[in-house]
């Protein structure tokens, strides 16, 4: 893919040291690349309970490598965190779980509900690791903290999301 930002600076209140300059048309190019492998396997359970005929299973695991170079943005004006695209070398992982229910009514109409989802992921830095600075040491992180996300949706115009992550240097959540 390739990422363009074009800025038309006019009139911009910057400090007397700064590199942006008014009047000029300043661009960023750069191109991302992004690799993305998975597979689904699935089963339907029968039920016959309530009004739920079936429960169809899907797991989703995923892997996706994301690659943007690092490139000097420093001559380009900065008004919030978006006008910044940061590097990227990384692998995530993920094993995502989706529940489908087969609902049978009395008329002998039949309609499908996703009631739950529920996906877990954590990305490996290649290139750049967080380094974090404790009593004077640092270490390199390159794992992120695990997420987990569960989204439940019980009926029509409700759905209920909680996200944790966990962070497997410090073992908190």
């Amino acid at each position: 893919g390739l990422l363009e930002t074009i800025y038309l600076i006019n009139d911009f209140d910057e400090p007397e040291n700064s590199t942006v300059k008014e009047d000029t048309l300043q661009t960023r190019e750069l191109f991302d690349a992004r690799l993305e492998l998975s597979t689904e396997i699935s089963r339907v359970y029968n039920r016959s309970e309530y009004s739920w005929s079936k429960i169809k299973h899907t797991m989703r695991p995923e892997i996706v490598y994301q690659y943007i170079p690092k490139v000097s943005q420093d001559e380009l004006p900065f008004f919030d965190s978006t006008d910044r695209i940061s590097n990227r070398n990384r692998i995530t992982y993920s094993l995502t779980n989706f529940f489908v229910a087969r609902l049978d009514n009395e008329a002998g109409k039949v309609s499908y509900q996703d009631f739950a989802r529920l996906k877990f992921s954590q990305s490996y830095d290649l290139e750049e690791p967080e380094i974090e600075v404790q009593n004077g040491i640092g270490s390199d992180r390159p794992f992120s903290n695990l997420l987990t996300q569960l989204d439940l949706t019980p009926g029509n115009y409700v759905k209920l999301t909680y996200k944790n992550e966990w962070s497997p240097y410090s073992g908190d959540f």
